[in-house]
């Protein structure tokens, strides 16, 4: 079993996280920059949300039966929050909420624009 110096290791994650968080840090662009417009990460996921769960014909209640079949407990006042942008999801709710409405990460994300990038996610 190879053996691992402690300092680098936690250099090399404290970096890591450091580089994650700079990716992930999502700010209005800015005055000319970008021509499209800016709509804020958990507005867009929670746009979405609501878009796939009334496709589906779900009322939020439904919606938080069904992601407790997949083994996460949010409740319908938790929903109603993530829908209207007042909650940030989890990268677990995340996948459960991908399972439960049958739409794959790309349709859950779509419209967020990441940082650094100018890029919306393609998918509608």
């Amino acid at each position: 079993m190879p053996t691992y110096d402690r300092t680098t290791a936690t250099d090399f994650l404290n970096q890591a996280f450091q580089d994650e968080a700079a990716v992930m840090r999502v700010d209005p662009p800015e005055p000319g920059d970008n021509p499209l417009p800016y709509i804020p990460v958990d507005k867009a996921i929670g746009a979405n949300v609501l878009r796939y769960r009334e496709a589906a014909g779900l009322s939020q209640t439904a919606l938080s039966r069904r992601l407790s079949t997949h083994g996460m407990h949010i409740a319908q006042r938790q929903i109603s929050e993530l829908e209207n942008g007042n909650r940030t999801l989890k990268l677990t709710e995340a996948v459960a909420l991908t399972h439960a409405l049958r739409i794959t990460i790309d349709q859950l994300l779509a419209g967020v624009q990441f940082a650094g990038n100018g890029q919306r996610s393609p998918h509608p």
